[in-house]
């Protein structure tokens, strides 16, 4: 019929309103993504990575706090990196750290380094042997 049902797991029985228990909130639409008129929506040719870090909050009282509205770029900026029509950045090769410690920092410029070694030997395997 096209309509959505929730089905009880355990009882199998099947009911189209929503139960209580899962409460009365939506979820919100999904994003839509429409590319400009003759755009080619190719995947990228090039891997990109990418770690964006924003530090709004400083411990350091010589540091003041940055604005609210430095969230709001944040935001903003991993919304268009991650785009799949504007920078192409795969998902899982970007990491968006806001407020980090030392030890986010350095475990996130790690994993940056996994997934550009783990590209590296990907091309690699796929580069012609030779001799």
């Amino acid at each position: 019929t096209g309509d959505f049902f929730y089905r009880n797991k355990r009882t199998g029985e099947i009911q189209y309103t929503k139960p209580v228990a899962l409460g009365s909130d939506d979820l919100e639409d999904p994003k839509v993504y429409v590319a400009p008129p003759g755009y080619n929506n190719e995947p990228s040719a090039v891997r990109y990575f990418a770690l964006v870090i924003t530090n709004q909050n400083f411990s350091a009282t010589k540091i003041p706090n940055l604005p609210d509205n430095v969230d709001a770029d944040h935001k903003a900026l991993s919304e268009i990196i991650s785009h799949p029509y504007k920078c192409k950045f795969r998902e899982d090769d970007c990491i968006f750290l806001k407020d980090a410690s030392l030890a986010a920092l350095t475990n996130s410029m790690d994993s940056i380094e996994g997934k550009i070694k783990g590209a590296i030997d990907e091309i690699r395997g796929r580069m012609p042997k030779f001799g």
